[in-house]
């Protein structure tokens, strides 16, 4: 597909001032997508639709590459930039994305032909080695939504036991 992703990054941001880099606008951008890199690994941010930014200010978004994966960016001095942090989920798609304070990543996975959509649930980056790794880990947890065929959004308290999810 050419859907253009990119993420843009803000500081002390007004209506006028505190755009983070340099970004062409429009049809001069039209089918450009971010990549995330990390040595010689690299993936294309594709139809990228959440992302959600932890305590320690790292950005991760819920890409929707061919692997799925949840890829973390940082922001530097004047631009958003990869970090060595991603995760594939396995899923047919991923929405919706949200961490709690201790670093575990929520991510909505929509039910596809007539099957219920699920939370996916993964240890945060302190917890396991495998988002620097081999990049492949077991969700935590799997949340089971019943009739969730199209989840789009999620979010949780600060501790991580009140998870809220809509269906579109």
């Amino acid at each position: 597909t050419s859907t253009t992703c990119y993420l843009v990054g803000y500081t002390d941001a007004t209506h006028s001032t505190g755009r983070m880099g340099y970004y062409l606008y429009g049809s001069a951008i039209a089918g450009y997508k971010q990549v995330w890199a990390s040595g010689f690994d690299n993936v294309e941010m594709l139809q990228a639709m959440d992302i959600a930014v932890s305590k320690d200010s790292l950005v991760y978004v819920a890409s929707n590459d061919i692997e799925r994966n949840i890829l973390v960016f940082k922001m530097s001095a004047d631009s958003v930039i990869s970090t060595e942090y991603r995760m594939v989920t396995g899923a047919d798609s991923i929405y919706a994305i949200d961490i709690d304070q201790n670093g575990r990543v929520y991510v909505t996975k929509p039910g596809t032909n007539g099957t219920d959509g699920k939370i996916l649930v993964f240890k945060g980056i302190s917890e396991d080695a495998n988002w620097a790794g081999t990049h492949n880990s077991t969700p935590l947890y799997e949340i089971v939504v019943p009739n969730g065929l199209d989840l789009r959004g999620v979010t949780v308290n600060k501790e991580g036991t009140l998870i809220y999810v809509s269906d579109y």
